[in-house]
């Protein structure tokens, strides 16, 4: 009898050290709008740089804290001589930005929703961390909602994979690979961010604009 009792937990553990992983859905083809974004003064000096997601073809969301001169800068992308004006800029008041741009049409329209990721849930993220690079890609969980050592805000969101200087303002999607959340930035090895707080008037808008229309009023 011990015999058998031996055998069937050996085969519990065998099956289920056999068992298929979950898979995770990581959507990479989410890395296609993710870029670093060089924000540039009217003189041509670079004043800093983050990371940015398309959201539309002429839309790009990011952290506000990326660019304290908002509309009085150009963007660059990934390093490229070809410079976006900004013309126009919504904040939501949670450290997010939506920039409609002048340009040819960008790749990528990640959607975004207005919810605010749970605690266990897993997301992901495809951070720049200032690279020229294609985006480096990170799994990672929901945590509970306060660190030691920082602050407890309203909205405020953890994750608990870490970051690099250059990843702020990069999109934290779900699994079903919408946008929950920006990354504002980095407290005890982990990361943090705000549910976004944009109006559907805003998303649309920045899903549908076309520089094109401005001049045809």
């Amino acid at each position: 009898m011990k015999f058998l009792a031996t055998l069937a937990l050996f085969a519990v553990f065998i099956t289920s050290a056999c068992a298929p992983k979950q898979k995770l859905n990581t959507h990479p083809e989410k890395k296609y709008s993710t870029h670093r974004l060089t924000f540039v003064d009217k003189n041509g000096e670079a004043e800093g740089y983050c990371t940015g997601t398309v959201i539309g073809p002429h839309a790009v969301l990011t952290a506000s804290h990326c660019n304290d001169n908002d509309v009085d800068t150009v963007i660059q992308f990934d390093l490229a001589l070809r410079n976006y004006d900004i013309l126009a800029a919504a904040h939501d008041g949670r450290d997010h930005v939506i920039y409609l741009l002048d340009g040819p049409a960008l790749i990528g329209d990640s959607p975004v929703i207005e919810e605010k990721a749970k605690v266990g849930d897993t997301v992901y993220m495809y951070g720049n961390g200032g690279r020229a690079i294609e985006p480096v890609e990170r799994v990672g969980h929901v945590i509970d909602g306060y660190v030691s050592g920082s602050d407890e805000r309203d909205g405020l969101t953890y994750f608990d994979f870490p970051v690099i200087p250059g990843d702020s303002g990069s999109a934290i999607y779900d699994q079903k690979g919408n946008i929950v959340s920006i990354l504002t930035y980095s407290v005890n090895k982990h990361s943090a961010g705000f549910a976004l707080d944009f109006t559907p008037e805003q998303i649309k808008t920045a899903r549908t604009f076309d520089p094109a229309d401005l001049l045809k009023k």
